[in-house]
């Protein structure tokens, strides 16, 4: 029982894949140099890309293809704002 009760308190804090917790953090960490304030923003992209619903939800392969598209756009935006 205190197994389980200690594994239900830590469900709590923590959504989604565990495996892709870091990653998640670079996703919001890019998310936030574009200019995307509202998690709704990046869902929305993630939805469009991978027919996921959440950034949570992404396994491993997901998070990275998403990191990359966002470093893309990352950096686009800064060469469009250096001219």
């Amino acid at each position: 029982y205190r197994r389980q009760r200690q594994m239900c308190i830590r469900d709590r804090h923590q959504t989604g894949n565990p495996a892709t917790v870091n990653q998640r953090k670079k996703v919001y960490k890019l998310a936030e140099e574009l200019g995307w304030t509202k998690k709704a923003r990046i869902n929305g992209f993630c939805r469009r890309m991978f027919g996921v619903e959440s950034v949570d939800w992404l396994n491993y392969m997901q998070c990275s293809d998403l990191i990359e598209a966002l470093k893309s756009m990352v950096e686009r935006k800064e060469k469009e704002d250096g001219k």
